[in-house]
């Protein structure tokens, strides 16, 4: 989803975006996921570590600008990044300016 949502900004483009990218004793299986499903009454969280984030990041075309941890979580163990990225390339000409 990241990739894809990357992929669509423009060339010279800016992005912003905050990722939980540590939680402690975090393990995912999709297929357990999908064999029982939550109430959604519980707030789901799931973690991308850093280096999954800045390599889609390049996968995408663009560079990592600056990474800084976000203090959002209050789970002991966790980490959040704020990223700020810029899409490679110029960007196109603007008919209105």
């Amino acid at each position: 989803m990241l990739h894809k949502i990357l992929s669509r900004l423009k060339p010279g483009g800016t992005g912003i975006f905050q990722v939980l990218t540590k939680l402690r004793d975090y393990s995912f299986d999709a297929a357990a996921y999908l064999a029982s499903p939550t109430s959604g009454d519980v707030l789901e969280m799931h973690a991308l570590s850093f280096d999954v984030v800045v390599a889609t990041v390049e996968q995408a075309g663009c560079k990592l600008v600056l990474a800084s941890e976000y203090d959002c979580v209050d789970h002991a163990g966790s980490e959040s990044i704020e990223f700020l990225i810029r899409k490679s390339g110029s960007p196109g000409r603007d008919p209105l300016h």
